[in-house]
């Protein structure tokens, strides 16, 4: 839907809401929506491209600022780990690699600081990106430990943002037709749209690569650092003004989620955590998605309802706020940038325990098409408004995440290879507790 939005805005210079979307049953409707709705500036207000290193774009700068409290630790590594059964052109994937990190600039960025104030600095293409190595059994483990343990730890070694590069590739050989492909982006540079945009222009690039033609890529629009100029821009001319007035009308006074627990918060983070996998049955998946599309809400909604509802009960609080990650590329150019391009954003719940579920779930409705339409001003100048009282045992405004990804993260797809994802526990944590469907 939101790629739909960000479309629509190119091509027509015109804003709509996702309650607009959602009344729009037919094409006619739309396109009578599109007509009655009000022109767009965005497009006008792009920043072009410029000289000179582009500044960091607020979330850059809060990732950059957890950095420097806690130096080196590994909870915002994106890593990839996939199992690559099949022939496999070698050489043909470390070039495809070479011209991915070639045309993709945040993939050679690093941040370094002048006068303590960070900028972002691209660096020239390395020669070698993609570092292959001979994965060793031991006698003592199974292929498959060691393949997993493998992963974990590369997903676990930390990056350094000041001296880059905050990108890591290897391909370890455990035979001719058998390799564990591990790539490893620190989330400044990344998020999970960056990643799929990774893996379907590396499909592209190797496939070129093995059948000696040019990759059919267009160029890209834009560079990474133009959407820190624009998000400076728009700071300076006010224009998340309105937005930052409701967010903290909306935010005002939440109070701390108090999930209990079996001792006591620590004073300082520890991010110590560990993850567990529950497999949701298709028939109760299929249920779920028919019910959602009966009551007139998305499966984004209606999960996020019940998520809210468990958590109220296991509190005993009606007053809370879930984060939840949100895609934040306000324009279309930045559809096939590689970047960090994900927003945050805080859904107060206030609960009536006596209410019907159906009430809850129409409430639910109605605070997030509100809170979508106010998606774009940056988390960061929320929390700042907001003032909170920092702790280092404690994320502001929210302590609970709830995600929901509707497409598959698996986009690779080299000819004639079979290719699965290789399951990691980072054993780390961002929050107290995060749900990701």
């Amino acid at each position: 839907l939101m790629r739909l939005l960000s479309r629509l805005r190119h091509d027509f210079a015109v804003r709509l809401s996702l309650a607009q979307l959602g009344d729009s049953v037919s094409v006619e409707k739309l396109a009578a929506c599109i007509v009655m709705a009000n022109k767009d500036t965005v497009a006008a207000e792009k920043s072009p491209q410029s000289e000179g290193p582009a500044p960091l774009s607020l979330s850059q700068q809060r990732l950059w600022f957890l950095d420097r409290l806690y130096p080196g630790l590994p909870i915002y590594n994106i890593p990839v780990a996939l199992r690559i059964r099949g022939p496999l052109d070698v050489d043909a994937l470390t070039q495809a690699f070479s011209q991915l990190v070639s045309r993709q600039e945040s993939l050679r960025t690093s941040f370094p600081a002048q006068a303590g104030v960070p900028y972002q600095l691209i660096h020239p293409t390395p020669a070698q990106v993609c570092h292959v190595f001979t994965l060793s059994c031991d006698k003592q483990k199974s292929l498959s430990q060691r393949v997993v343990e493998t992963a974990q730890a590369e997903a676990l070694a930390p990056f350094s943002l000041e001296s880059g590069p905050l990108l890591r590739v290897s391909l370890g050989r455990i035979s001719a037709s058998d390799h564990l492909l591990l790539i490893t982006m620190h989330h400044t540079i990344s998020d999970g749209w960056s990643v799929r945009i990774l893996l379907q222009e590396l499909t592209e690039l190797y496939t070129a690569q093995l059948h000696k033609r040019a990759p059919q890529l267009a160029p890209l629009p834009m560079l990474a650092g133009d959407y820190a100029r624009w998000e400076q821009q728009a700071l300076s001319s006010g224009r998340f003004a309105s937005g930052l007035t409701y967010w903290t009308a909306q935010l005002r006074a939440v109070p701390n989620l108090e999930l209990p627990m079996d001792r006591a918060r620590p004073a300082v983070f520890s991010h110590r955590g560990c993850s567990l996998s529950v497999q949701i049955p298709a028939g109760l998946a299929d249920a779920l998605r028919m019910f959602a599309k009966s009551q007139g809400v998305t499966l984004y909604m209606l999960l996020l309802a019940a998520w809210q509802t468990l958590l109220g009960r296991y509190s005993g609080q009606t007053d809370f706020a879930v984060g939840s990650p949100i895609t934040n590329r306000p324009f279309s150019e930045l559809e096939p940038l590689i970047g960090f391009f994900v927003g945050t954003i805080a859904l107060r719940a206030q609960l009536d325990m006596d209410a019907s579920f159906l009430k809850l779930l129409a409430d639910t409705k109605n605070r997030c098409l509100s809170a979508f339409a106010h998606r774009d001003v940056p988390f960061e100048l929320i929390v700042d408004a907001m003032g909170p009282a920092r702790e280092l045992g404690r994320n502001p405004l929210f302590q609970v995440m709830f995600s929901l990804d509707t497409e598959s993260t698996t986009d690779l797809a080299l000819p004639d290879t079979v290719i699965e994802d290789v399951v990691i526990d980072h054993s780390l944590a961002r929050f107290d507790l995060t749900l990701s469907i």
